[in-house]
């Protein structure tokens, strides 16, 4: 324009908005330069004024006025840019007015500067479009990408289509199959589920199923109304639908093939990685410990597992004329399809005479397709093992209920029987010729007979030592087989015992190694039931090389078939029959003899009989102090001197033991008094005279009130100087009473019944202040420690 106006000395061009886009001003030298020009106030009025044609010399009365003015430029003309004006273009000077046919001139200019304004608004606005396109196919490539299910892949083209065209009746992309029902997604609702269907159902397929993706806002159009594009062709099956209330804009068909072309590779990649997961899972099915079965709506067998064909076989099915599965077993499979319609899943119990199996079925009713079809999963588990364990557990809970009650039983034995064996005791020093004598005798035997099978009770009921110490095993085996003594008799089983002299202890926990014996045992006892004449078991004990020392226990039963020689270590293997064993007692004894760092051997062949051998580290340092099984009865000292002048606090509730000790240490010279009760004892010994008034303190641990070791409690915060005095007496010396007491009081405890002469032996030394008399062979207790009293 500053060429086409060489009489010109400004040139501008300002938006509608006031702004100047553009200025040239002649300088003195007759170039044109850059000017800044400030923006101003412009209305529609100022922008059409210039429709004229005519140049404006006077009356200037706007802002382009007064800014020309300043500038010392007296005429100007203005030309409106675009039909609506889009902006004004304003050509100034100073020396005259601009003529008609330079007015002329310049409005074809601007005609052509608006023209072209034009175009570039259009091409900015479609570069704008296309690049919002480019980024609604980028996020579609990602999201296609990503997807792992064929639904993502859909819902990600819908979404995408929906974004770019906004249809405002809606967007639909489905995956036609022609072997089954074409899946569609519905774009913003599925309100027009019909419509589309018409549009995009190819011939010969089933309708697709529009599912709505959210809630539809904006205008709706009816369906009827919409004008439908579908878009469907051979190269992979896909179809687009979209409806709009009229003619769909013509760039609709380049959108939908740029997305469907992105979404047919994604689906190839899909159903390739749908291929590869459908084969793995087959594999994982074919090796699968349960069994699989598919069946269809009429009960046919469409899919089967190599296990589902291997227990249907076990468990006898029945295969109908039409070729349905109508029985498994004693099951009416109709009945039970029946019965479960409607139900998320269905189980039913099948019991197979031969090899007493048990079979679990589970029926899920699915919906195939989603074309309404009901088909049926059946899940097969042979569950005879498992049940079969869970009888043995409940058999393990019942017998250690059993021994918890035992326990308590045998505890209340011991009041009555230590008044029994003191009483005979008595009776035995007072008769001492004839058939009263022997037979007093007798009873004191028996009595003492009954304290060892009750001590031996409650060693098994009992709550289990965690500790190990040295051990003397050639003990442990004589406890094993005096327990067993009784069942091995009635069974006419002979039993050798031989033990090495002289042998090394060994590091073991008493507990644990008896529990050990008595399973391998009772295992042989069981093996010899079923042999006729001679039955024989033999246990050993001796040193080998390298240190150790052999445990070994044999029979002549019938032995133990080599096939399954390496087995019988394993929880809940068993040969016995159903209900004879828990398969656990060798499990136990493994693991037992592991964990002591030995080590267990079976040596069987059939008919032959079995051995184990079990081997343990011996232990030779000196100065250990070798436990093993107690034998029920306290170190006796005979000959001992009598309690004469002795004051002893008898704290003991049973009326019973009460009267028999009363008279016991009234008959050895002493002086008893009685306290039914803990605090009772406790008055009486935290009273003033009480320092001087009481030798010794005979105290049963299980007092009502306030038991025994709370009395020792209170006695130490109170009257420390009558802890020395206190002696104790349990029925279970090793329970969870009597066990603190002795290995961590620093107190004798002495264990019902006991017997007389070590009752007074223990309460002489304690009332002289003398250290009581311990049997360092005391099975299962500790020997002597220097730092008690």
């Amino acid at each position: 324009l500053a060429v086409d106006a060489p009489a010109a000395d400004l040139v501008a061009l300002w938006g509608a908005d006031g702004r100047v886009a553009a200025a040239r001003r002649r300088a003195a030298s007759g170039e044109w330069v850059r000017f800044p020009m400030p923006p101003v106030q412009l209305d529609a009025r100022q922008i059409a004024a210039g429709t004229t044609g005519r140049a404006r010399t006077a009356n200037r009365v706007d802002a382009i006025d007064d800014l020309l003015a300043s500038l010392s430029l007296e005429h100007e003309a203005r030309l409106p840019l675009g039909d609506p004006p889009r902006g004004l273009l304003v050509l100034a000077r100073a020396a005259r007015p601009f003529g008609a046919r330079e007015v002329d001139a310049l409005a074809r200019d601007a005609r052509l500067l608006a023209a072209a304004l034009d175009e570039c608004s259009r091409r900015a606005a479609q570069g704008r479009a296309d690049g919002r396109e480019l980024a609604s196919l980028l996020t579609l490539t990602r999201s296609l990408a990503t997807a792992v299910t064929l639904d993502a892949a859909l819902e990600a083209a819908a979404v995408c289509l929906g974004a770019l065209l906004r249809p405002p009746v809606g967007a639909v992309v489905a995956a036609l199959d022609p072997a089954g029902p074409p899946l569609a997604i519905a774009w913003p609702d599925g309100s027009h589920a019909e419509a589309v269907q018409r549009a995009i159902r190819p011939a010969g397929l089933p309708a697709p199923q529009v599912r709505a993706r959210s809630a539809a806002a904006g205008p709706r159009v009816a369906a009827e109304s919409a004008h439908w594009i579908a878009l469907d062709d051979a190269e992979e099956p896909v179809a687009v639908a979209l409806g709009w209330p009229d003619a769909p804009p013509a760039s609709a068909r380049r959108v939908i093939r740029a997305v469907v072309a992105s979404l047919r590779l994604a689906l190839i990649g899909l159903r390739a990685q749908r291929s590869h997961e459908e084969g793995r899972l087959g594999a994982a099915m074919e090796h699968l410990p349960l069994g699989i079965v598919l069946l269809d709506d009429d009960a046919r067998v469409r899919i089967a597992n190599p296990m589902a064909r291997e227990l249907l076989a076990r468990a006898g099915h029945v295969v109908d004329r039409r070729g349905r599965l109508a029985r498994i077993g004693s099951v009416e499979l109709a009945e039970v399809r029946r019965e479960g319609a409607g139900e998320a899943a269905r189980e039913v119990e099948i019991s197979v005479p031969e090899g007493g199996r048990t079979i679990v079925a589970r029926l899920f009713p699915v919906t195939a397709d989603g074309d309404g079809r009901r088909e049926t999963v059946m899940v097969l588990e042979d569950v005879t093992e498992e049940r079969r364990r869970a009888r043995q557990w409940l058999q393990v809970e019942k017998l250690s209920a059993l021994g918890t009650l035992m326990a308590g039983i045998v505890h209340e034995i011991n009041q009555p029987l230590t008044t029994i064996l003191g009483y005979a005791q008595m009776l035995s020093g007072q008769t001492r010729e004839g058939k009263a004598a022997r037979w007093v005798e007798t009873l004191a035997e028996e009595a003492r007979r009954c304290q060892r099978i009750v001590r031996d009770m409650l060693d098994v009921a009992r709550p289990k030592d965690e500790g190990r110490r040295p051990l003397a095993l050639e003990a442990v085996a004589g406890k094993a087989l005096s327990l067993m003594a009784h069942p091995l008799r009635r069974a006419g089983v002979e039993v050798v015992f031989e033990a090495e002299p002289g042998l090394p202890p060994v590091e073991a926990n008493a507990d644990e190694m008896l529990r050990v014996l008595l399973n391998l045992l009772t295992n042989a006892l069981h093996a010899l039931e079923s042999r006729d004449g001679e039955r024989r078991v033999e246990v050993t004990v001796r040193g080998t090389t390298g240190g150790l020392v052999e445990l070994v226990v044999g029979d002549n039963g019938p032995g133990i078939a080599p096939d399954v020689q390496d087995k019988v270590f394993l929880p809940f293997f068993t040969t016995k029959p159903e209900g004879k064993g828990s398969g656990l007692g060798l499990s136990l004894v493994a693991s037992t003899v592991r964990e002591h760092g030995g080590e267990i051997e079976l040596e069987s062949a059939p008919g032959a009989g079995a051995r184990f051998r079990i081997r343990l580290p011996a232990v030779r340092e000196a100065g250990h102090a070798v436990a093993g099984p107690e034998d029920g009865a306290h170190p006796v000292r005979r000959g001992a001197a009598g309690l004469a002048g002795l004051r002893v606090l008898l704290a003991e509730d049973d009326d019973g033991v009460a009267g028999l000790v009363g008279e016991l240490l009234a008959a050895e010279g002493a002086d008893v008094e009685r306290a039914a009760d803990g605090e009772t004892a406790l008055e009486r010994l935290a009273g003033g005279a009480g320092r001087d008034r009481w030798d010794v303190v005979l105290c049963d641990l299980g007092l009502p009130r306030l038991d025994g070791p709370g009395l020792l409690e209170r006695l130490r915060a109170r009257r420390p100087d009558l802890v020395p005095r206190l002696v104790f007496a349990t029925g279970d010396l090793r329970g969870a009473a009597g066990r603190p007491v002795f290995e961590h009081a620093g107190r004798p405890c002495l264990a019902k019944p006991f017997d007389r002469d070590a009752l007074v032996a223990t309460l002489r030394a304690v009332g002289r202040g003398e250290r009581p008399v311990e049997d360092p062979g005391a099975p299962g207790r500790p020997g002597p420690r220097p730092d008690r009293p």
